[in-house]
């Protein structure tokens, strides 16, 4: 998983361009923009622009034990069931319904849990099994934004 970071970098453009390239970095926080005459000759040039700025880089998240431990329960989950060829195919309101089948057996495994002491442990497998069906209708979403 990434977040963001930022990193100090500097551009030299020609102040002509500085506007084009503020556009294009509109992503960045500039630091500063410093402009310099060294190293023209010709009478009516314009000067270079040396902007410095921190730009967003991609660095590691670590998650928190709980998301991690609870991952790996839903990847667990997943696993069991490959043999049924995934969710790309399928219909993101076939998707919807199965989500919520699924919040009506994690009602039913609390509510064992709660009256007839059942084991907490199905109320694990039941909230993954929630949680992987709105990974799947965010995983259909995410491929679409991207088209």
């Amino acid at each position: 998983m990434l977040g963001k970071a930022s990193e100090i970098k500097t551009a030299l453009v020609d102040s002509r361009e500085l506007n084009d390239w503020l556009h294009e970095h509109s992503e960045v926080n500039i630091i500063s923009i410093q402009f310099s005459m060294a190293g023209t000759t010709v009478t009516g040039v314009l000067p270079s622009a040396l902007i410095i700025y921190k730009e967003p880089v991609e660095t590691p998240i670590k998650p928190r034990e709980s998301v991690q431990w609870f991952a790996e329960v839903m990847e667990n989950k997943l696993r069991e069931n490959d043999h049924k060829g995934g969710w790309d195919n399928e219909n993101i309101y076939w998707l919807w319904e199965r989500l919520r089948d699924e919040a009506s057996e994690l009602l039913v495994a609390v509510d064992a849990t709660r009256d007839l002491y059942a084991d907490p442990l199905n109320i694990v497998l039941e909230a993954a099994d929630v949680a992987n069906f709105a990974m799947m209708i965010a995983d259909k979403a995410r491929k679409e934004a991207k088209q």
